[in-house]
């Protein structure tokens, strides 16, 4: 029987969007080794599903002090998946995240058989409670259907473009459809190449980055405008570039005290960019009288790592990075910033 090759997702992100790809640890393994979840057949494809064993990855590391993901983005299971037809057999990777409570949620997906011109999509998803069907139509391909496992389902078909997302992987597109016993549409998802979150990524919620529009301004801009747009152009200008101890740093950023240790962290892990960043402001809107969003971009030694719009806030008569801008970027490497305290 021919292979079909394995399309492995793994992202990892780095500090200041350095981008790599990886298949994640156990992802060559045999699912023989992982405990199999189920079995199912459609028309054309084979779906085995098991979860990874600890060997192959299958739970992670426990992770303990400053800088540790929350709950919600702590990867609480491994999967591996076999995909059979009558012309060969592939293999895929999912994670999932504990779920939200969002009555469909996407873990995974991916191609595999490209090789023989004869590709199979695949999706998994996590659903919530009162979901008793999903149906999922591969654009210009198959469908598949089945009732939710332990709040799981792995669903595969044929798609006949398949297409390369910003990742570099192959991704299927198509429409993902969740449905009460009574047969009411209860909640979807549209996917496929052209979005910018990968598959095998954490979720949305857990990626980090910059946002990418200026905010509308909802209020009067300060009394002297022209003033405070200098201040916060030289604020991120300062806050990110070369020179500065971590308290200097982080005397320039909301709430920066209690980011200490997550400021250190991050300097232990990303060495490299030591001294070696500078920041460039584009233009900079005002959103009220306090606060401000900056469109700006991080180089080092020539080289783009990252633009987007940070935000900056006016605490004490003093501009400041706005701590979700801050702590943002800082996901992207990895590393996690405290929750605030609340009222603080």
């Amino acid at each position: 029987m021919r292979s079909l090759g394995a399309h492995g997702v793994a992202i990892l992100l780095t500090m200041t969007s350095m981008v790599a790809g990886a298949a994640p640890a156990g992802a060559k393994g045999s699912p023989g080794e992982g405990e199999r979840l189920f079995v199912r057949t459609n028309d054309d494809v084979t779906v085995r599903v098991f979860r990874a064993s600890d060997q192959l990855g299958g739970a992670p590391e426990p992770c303990a002090g400053p800088g540790c993901p929350p709950h919600k983005c702590t990867v609480r299971a491994a999967l591996m998946l076999g995909f059979s037809t009558d012309d060969g057999v592939g293999q895929g990777w999912a994670q999932l995240y504990p779920r939200t409570g969002h009555s469909v949620e996407l873990a995974g997906a991916g191609i595999v058989g490209v090789e023989f011109g004869d590709a199979v999509g695949w999706v998994v998803a996590q659903t919530g409670p009162g979901v008793h069907r999903v149906v999922m139509r591969f654009d210009g391909g198959g469908r598949d259907e089945m009732q939710p496992r332990d709040h799981l389902v792995a669903l595969a078909g044929s798609v006949e473009k398949p297409g390369l997302a910003v990742t570099g992987q192959l991704l299927p597109a198509g429409r993902l459809s969740a449905f009460n016993e009574d047969g009411d549409r209860v909640g979807r998802a549209r996917f496929g190449p052209d979005l910018s979150v990968a598959f095998g990524a954490p979720p949305r919620r857990c990626v980090g980055g910059l946002e990418t529009e200026l905010p509308a301004a909802i209020g009067e801009p300060p009394a002297d405008e022209d003033a405070a747009r200098g201040e916060v152009s030289g604020l991120y200008s300062t806050a990110y570039g070369p020179g500065l101890t971590l308290e200097e740093r982080a005397a320039l950023v909301e709430d920066g005290e209690s980011l200490l240790e997550v400021m250190e962290l991050a300097a232990e892990r990303n060495p490299q960019f030591r001294d070696r960043i500078t920041a460039t402001v584009e233009e900079v809107r005002f959103v009220d009288t306090t606060h401000a969003a900056a469109r700006f971009s991080l180089q080092s030694e020539g080289t783009q790592l990252i633009s987007g719009i940070g935000r900056a806030v006016l605490v004490d008569g003093r501009w400041l990075v706005a701590r979700r801008t801050y702590c943002s970027l800082q996901q992207l490497g990895g590393v996690w910033c405290p929750e605030p305290e609340r009222g603080g």
